[in-house]
């Protein structure tokens, strides 16, 4: 009996848990939304977006502050950029590297051909 309780106990925390990751994800989806960005993509814990004058990202984390959660790259500041496979590795003019990683191939493709228009 105490065993079925554990379990249950469990599983109360679990879904609690996906319920709360699942309404951080639609927040900041519909934040990049808000700010007529295109191109969203999420993967490993970040959503990239890629918005009029600048790239954003913005980690996924418990406590959800958009604030100090997001990342901006402006286009004028990256000098260079290299895809392999899942990474699109962007060079910056203060010579710092930024990796995007992407769930699957193809998105990374999509992702660094409409970033390529953009530059």
């Amino acid at each position: 009996m105490i065993f079925i309780v554990l379990i249950l106990f469990i599983a109360v925390i679990v879904i609690g848990l996906n319920i709360h990751d699942s309404n951080n994800l639609e927040k900041i989806r519909s934040f990049l939304e808000a700010n007529k960005c295109t191109q969203i993509y999420y993967g490993y814990g970040s959503y990239k977006a890629l918005c009029q004058e600048k790239i954003q990202i913005v980690e996924n984390s418990f406590t959800l502050n958009m604030a100090q959660n997001q990342k901006e790259i402006k286009y004028d500041t990256i000098v260079n950029k290299e895809l392999k496979k899942q990474k699109l590795i962007l060079t910056l003019s203060n010579n710092t590297q930024e990796v995007l990683e992407f769930k699957h191939e193809k998105e990374a493709f999509e992702y660094d051909k409409k970033l390529q228009e953009k530059l």
